[in-house]
């Protein structure tokens, strides 16, 4: 069973009881699944000084992309958890953005966040899937090589955008966050994406503003 959810140029785009979304074809064209985008956030302690900012930019960029995409919202700090699974209901992502809170304590798993997400869209229906990763420049728990994300993201076909809040002072000597580094850059070059370091957690909201044309 399917409900009727909003009229777009294509089509009516419609969301049946299991949250699946599809655009049903206006004059001239073809049914097609919705598009799909994992938003992937930081929630370790190193983001704490950026909370502010990252629930303002999170809650415009759900807000603005949700018409056209299936929407999960997946924390990273300690291991990866689904806060919001994939979704265009604009109130359970605005309840997702709300419950991303940094963990005292604790360390990033973004190698481990992008390779879940990756073999998780493998096996859903979708269009031109996409991964947005929004971290800062803390401890890298996930122990992984940047190849093995790398691979992942081109088996699923997801194109990689990481936003990625710097801080002047951080070095890339630890191993993980130098992998997390390698991962990043060489996933977004892969697949088509964008890779970009911000050193003001204020610039993240026009950041992903600028994405939304990109992604839609």
């Amino acid at each position: 069973m399917w409900r009727s959810v909003s009229v777009l140029s294509a089509g009516l785009l419609l969301v049946g009881l299991g949250g699946q979304a599809r655009l049903l074809a206006g004059p001239g064209r073809t049914a097609e699944p919705a598009k799909t985008l994992a938003i992937l956030v930081d929630t370790s302690q190193a983001i704490e000084p950026h909370l502010h900012d990252v629930r303002t930019a999170l809650g415009r960029f759900v807000r603005e992309m949700q018409t056209t995409h299936q929407i999960s919202l997946i924390e990273f700090g300690e291991r990866p958890a689904v806060l919001t699974d994939y979704t265009n209901d604009p109130v359970r992502l605005q309840q997702g953005v709300q419950r991303v809170f940094s963990r005292s304590g604790t360390g990033a798993y973004t190698l481990e966040a992008i390779i879940e997400t990756s073999k998780k869209l493998r096996l859903r229906e979708g269009t031109n899937p996409a991964i947005v990763v929004i971290t800062a420049e803390g401890p890298e728990f996930s122990d992984r090589d940047y190849r093995t994300v790398v691979d992942e993201l081109k088996t699923s076909g997801a194109t990689l955008h990481a936003l990625v809040l710097t801080s002047r002072n951080q070095s890339f000597r630890d191993e993980g966050a130098r992998e997390r580094e390698f991962a990043l850059a060489e996933g977004a070059e892969k697949t088509g994406g964008t890779r970009e370091h911000l050193l003001s957690s204020l610039a993240l909201e026009p950041r992903l503003h600028e994405l939304t044309a990109r992604l839609k």
